[in-house]
This record gives structure tokens, sequence and C-alpha cells, in this order.
């Protein structure tokens, strides 16, 4: 058993690691499969880091109609468009990137072709990079693209987004909640 000094480095300690590692999984979208593993169950964080009802930012242009996406989500996930907000081209330009920083608004920020320079991405050469540096920072970043490697956000890159976003995983699971 350990004394009162030495319990508290070892918990500040231990603190650090979890806190490191839990931002590592984040990138690769393994958070979940952790918290499971050790026996810390997502329902254990009382509705998550993103509170009761996460949203997506979807940035960038859309190369097919919102229409057709709001369709594709209603029918093949049963998920509302209400829970995505939608900022074109212009409008991230003018946002910049720092009011994302550390969100619990939302889950996923799935970005199509969007401005190379924001304001608040610091020595960054593009948007997507500095997002993608920072995960720590930032919610689960999905670059929207097709073939090419293109950034666009067409309806196959946007259910290919769903179906690896932390949203998906979220919704999934309080489905089975129920």
């Amino acid at each position: 058993m350990y004394e009162f000094p030495e319990l508290g480095e070892i918990v500040v300690k231990v603190g650090d690691w979890l806190e490191e590692k839990i931002y590592r999984l984040n990138q690769s979208g393994e958070v979940d499969q952790f918290l499971h593993k050790i026996g810390y169950l997502s329902a254990d964080l009382d509705s998550g880091f993103f509170g009761s009802d996460p949203k997506v930012l979807v940035i960038g242009d859309l190369a097919c109609k919102k229409e057709d996406i709001r369709i594709t989500l209603r029918r093949e996930y049963g998920l509302s468009i209400d829970d995505f907000d939608f900022k074109d081209y212009d409008e991230i330009a003018r946002l910049g990137i720092g009011k994302l920083e550390h969100s619990t608004k939302y889950s996923d920020i799935f970005v199509g072709p969007v401005p190379h320079s924001v304001k608040d991405m610091g020595d960054h050469t593009s948007l997507v990079s500095s997002l993608e540096s920072h995960p720590e920072y930032y919610p689960k970043v999905h670059r929207l693209t097709v073939g090419n490697g293109e950034l666009k956000i067409t309806k196959t890159s946007f259910k290919e987004a769903i179906r690896k976003s932390v949203y998906h995983e979220i919704k999934s699971e309080n489905e089975s909640l129920v």
C-alpha cells in the first residue's frame, strides 16, 4: 500500500500518460475501444465528451445537392441533417479554426475543398494539415475525397466519412442502449 504523497505522484503520472494515450488513440478513432478495454464504457462518460447531442461540422463546398445528403442520411443511417453544420468555402475562411479548439459541440469535422489559408492556423500550410496535426485540440478530422485523392464532398465520400465517424459510433451506441 502506498502512502499519500507517493500515491499522489502515481496518480499524476498515470493521468498524464492516459491523457496522452487518449489523444493518440483519437487520431485513429480507437478511443472507444480503449475505454471498453479498460472497463470504462462510453455510457460512464455521462453522454460523452460531446454533450448530449453532438454534431458534425462539414466544411467546404458541396459537389452534390444538400437534399441528396439529407435523403441518404435519413434512409441509410436514420440520421437527421440537423446534426450537421455546413460551412462553405467563404464561411470557413471568415470563421477560422480558433473557435474549433477544444470544441465539445462537434464530434467530427468533415473536410472538403477549403481555403488553404484561414485565421488561427499558425505555421501550417493548409487548414487540413493544421487540424490534423493537433488531434488533441480538434474533433476527429475526415478528409472527404474522391478516387484521385482530390478533396470533394460527394454522396459517396460523405457516406464513407459517416461510417468512420465518432458521431456514427455515438449514435449507434445510443440506439443499442434503447
